[in-house]
């Protein structure tokens, strides 16, 4: 169940999950948010959001898994910066749920793909997946600009008609909320970080969230915050310099960059890693990712991805790809000099959510972790970082 929240006022589009285990008061009783589907439907949903929230939703858009998948291919699938490797294969003495195989890495994912992709949380928290399918709702989006909505707004009707349930009567209704998603669609994303606890209560796992908490996320959602700069100032003072290079949290990382380029194996490559990391993070015990990726006329690229794991065991990597025109980097809000290199920075509040860098036909770029643990400083430090390295 995800909130978004459209104001051509706000600089940025809000969008919020509510945790399907929240305590809520339904009915006259506490029960998880998520029962109120399953007792009410879409109209449920909107009358406990409003009941427990404080929030007046103005449309619903309901979708099923098939249509998800349908939906997802008739849009030419979704181009996704995946963070790490996920698998799971039912079998005898396993427990079975939904199977994936995924690598880690930028690909094009498609029907089945994407809903494992966005279903998956057994090894995650349900905050994490929420972040999860909030990321692949913005990628896909990024692959259709303000123009192209516009021009593609019927067949995008027929598709919303096709394969989603909504409260929306009529083409030109659709075509209305279709007008102001291209408007939004240059803008960046904020993801509500989601205040509250998890606790056992008569034996049931719910979320909790005081309402000081509710208000809070229901603030931060209506009116998400100003994205600061990072665009670097000039100090002749190396002291102070070498200071706020400390504070950030920075470690050498060339060794360690060199080993991981080798394992590419793909002496005429550009592969750039950084020579920067933030402290506590290393790579994954799995080699580094050699492959081909897909554009969208069909024609193969080369990719690697490294992924990293941050002290807390969260998930970021380093993406390389020799594509000229991928759809992830026309997510940018910002471009910035830092040395010799020319960044571009793409928002998520006042979080970065992913810095990239384009040099001689290929994009590489830094990917935060799904909860935005790393800070802005120490993405942009790793990225300004990055050096080339032979395979």
């Amino acid at each position: 169940m995800i909130l978004l929240h459209l104001d051509p006022d706000q600089p940025q589009v809000g969008v919020m999950s509510i945790p399907r285990d929240l305590r809520i008061q339904l009915d006259g009783r506490w029960q998880k948010f998520n029962a109120s589907y399953e007792l009410g439907g879409a109209s449920g949903v909107v009358g406990a959001i409003k009941q427990n929230l404080g929030i007046r939703v103005n449309h619903v858009f309901e979708i099923n898994f098939g249509a998800f998948s349908r939906m997802v291919d008739a849009l030419g699938c979704a181009y996704v910066d995946v963070d790490r490797r996920y698998y799971h294969k039912n079998g005898p003495g396993q427990d079975n749920y939904s199977e994936i195989n995924l690598q880690p890495g930028y690909q094009k994912l498609c029907g089945t793909q994407a809903l494992q992709f966005v279903r998956f949380r057994h090894t995650d928290t349900d905050y994490l997946r929420s972040f999860r399918q909030q990321d692949f709702l913005h990628q896909l989006s990024a692959q259709f600009g303000p123009s192209q909505l516009l021009e593609q707004r019927e067949q995008l009707i027929d598709l919303l008609s096709q394969h989603m349930r909504t409260d929306l009567r009529g083409r030109w209704e659709i075509a209305d909320l279709l007008r102001l998603l291209a408007f939004s669609a240059t803008k960046p994303t904020y993801q509500v970080p989601w205040q509250g606890s998890d606790q056992i209560i008569g034996g049931v796992w719910y979320a909790l969230a005081t309402p000081q908490q509710i208000r809070s996320n229901v603030r931060l959602w209506e009116n998400p915050p100003q994205i600061t700069s990072h665009k670097q100032k000039k100090n002749p003072n190396k002291r102070r310099s070498q200071r706020r290079q400390k504070a950030v949290g920075m470690e050498n990382t060339a060794g360690w960059s060199k080993e991981q380029a080798h394992k590419i194996g793909h002496p005429d490559w550009q592969v750039w890693l950084p020579t920067k990391r933030p402290i506590g993070s290393y790579y994954s015990d799995l080699s580094p990712r050699a492959y081909q990726i897909e554009d969208t006329l069909g024609n193969m690229h080369p990719a690697y991805r490294a992924t990293l794991i941050d002290q807390n065991g969260n998930n970021w990597g380093i993406q390389g790809v020799g594509w000229d025109n991928p759809p992830l980097v026309r997510m940018v809000h910002e471009t910035v000099r830092v040395g010799s290199k020319q960044l571009q920075y793409y928002w998520d509040g006042k979080k970065l959510r992913y810095c990239a860098w384009q040099h001689n036909g290929w994009w590489y770029w830094v990917s935060n972790t799904l909860g935005r643990n790393l800070s802005s400083s120490q993405v942009i430090n790793t990225c300004s970082s990055l050096a080339q390295f032979r395979s």
